[in-house]
């Protein structure tokens, strides 16, 4: 089907300004305001001439925010791992200390009476990934040791009677 110029010269403004509005998405990560701006934005246009005009914009939008969320995550997930590695140090060798503490520890309670309940074997297990990244990378970060204390008052707040 043939569409007149200015037909065309209005889907290339709605598509302009969707994209636009994607942009903004990225930007504020508000999907709801966002969609509502382009479904404003469709309807000040007036496209009504084709059936089909409004679910190839959907979809072309949909294609955008799909692909602009990957790359958002990406990019999330570097710079945390970045943020990480310079707070505790290279994760291979955090991790490496990470286990060798707790095979240490499952080792010495080989054999034993009483076993651990599950939240103490959970508290004492992340207790030491604690100290692994305290040992492997920034002793004074302060959180590091705030979460050693939290995992230990959840397990003796539990023996006085108290589950959280």
């Amino acid at each position: 089907m043939h569409y007149p110029e200015t037909y065309l010269d209005e889907y290339e403004r709605a598509f302009e300004a969707m994209t636009k509005t994607v942009n903004e998405f990225i930007q504020t990560h508000e999907r709801e305001t966002v969609m509502g701006k382009v479904k404003t934005s469709y309807q000040e246009l007036q496209i009504n001439d084709d059936p089909n005009a409004e679910a190839r914009l959907a979809s072309a939008l949909e294609n955008l925010l799909e692909a602009e969320s990957k790359t958002a995550a990406v990019t999330d997930v570097t710079a945390v791992l970045q943020q990480r590695g310079s707070r505790y140090g290279r994760f291979v060798d955090q991790a490496e200390l990470a286990q060798r503490l707790k095979q240490c520890v499952r080792n010495h309670r080989a054999g034993r009476d009483n076993d651990l309940t599950y939240d103490q074997q959970e508290a004492l297990d992340m207790i030491l990934h604690k100290i692994a990244r305290i040992a492997n990378g920034d002793p004074d970060y302060a959180d590091s040791w705030i979460d050693i204390a939290g995992y230990a008052k959840l397990v003796s707040d539990r023996l006085e009677g108290v589950t959280r």
